[in-house]
């Protein structure tokens, strides 16, 4: 009935645009929802499922339902069968939400990992995953033998990365304890 792309960028538009009242009055409660269901429903291996389910989950985030949003990630990651590496949005809005609303660092690590892993589509994506994994066992875990690892590994597949500096900066810093 619709093109896949087409119809994102429909349910996308009007989401935005729901989101600044009186711009643009038809947009004024619209609720994308259905949109981004019918999308993941029908065209489930494609990116476009993939976006319409960051963008369902974003617009529960919004609506101060991350429970709820961590739920339906966590099935649609199940659920999913297209190509793997389309997951890195996902699996990284899953690590940011398991940080910011349930203080989950191990479960974050995971989805980071699998940021990392994956070989996400995009593949500037996968240096900050790295750096945050090693973070996170610095600062939130303490587990500073795995910091240790994981800033090393940073160093070897990312030496010229923006986060280099930082990454010497906190390897020594474990050494000097």
């Amino acid at each position: 009935k619709y093109r896949p792309t087409a119809l994102l960028a429909y349910a996308r538009a009007m989401h935005t645009l729901s989101m600044r009242k009186n711009v643009y009055a038809p947009a004024d409660g619209f609720d994308p929802t259905p949109l981004y269901d019918e999308l993941i429903s029908r065209y489930l291996e494609s990116p476009e499922a993939v976006f319409s389910a960051i963008y369902k989950a974003t617009r529960m985030v919004d609506l101060n339902r991350s429970d709820e949003a961590i739920a339906f990630l966590e099935k649609f990651l199940s659920d999913f069968k297209g190509e793997r590496k389309l997951m890195g949005a996902v699996h990284t809005m899953l690590a940011q939400e398991y940080i910011l609303t349930r203080n989950d660092y191990k479960t974050a690590i995971k989805h980071y990992v699998a940021v990392r892993d994956l070989g996400v589509a995009n593949p500037r994506n996968q240096a900050p995953a790295q750096f945050r994994i090693a973070r996170i066992y610095d600062v939130r875990l303490k587990d500073y033998d795995a910091a240790e690892r994981e800033y090393k590994r940073y160093l070897k597949e990312y030496p010229d990365s923006g986060e280099a500096v930082l990454a010497k900066r906190y390897l020594k810093e474990l050494d000097d304890r």
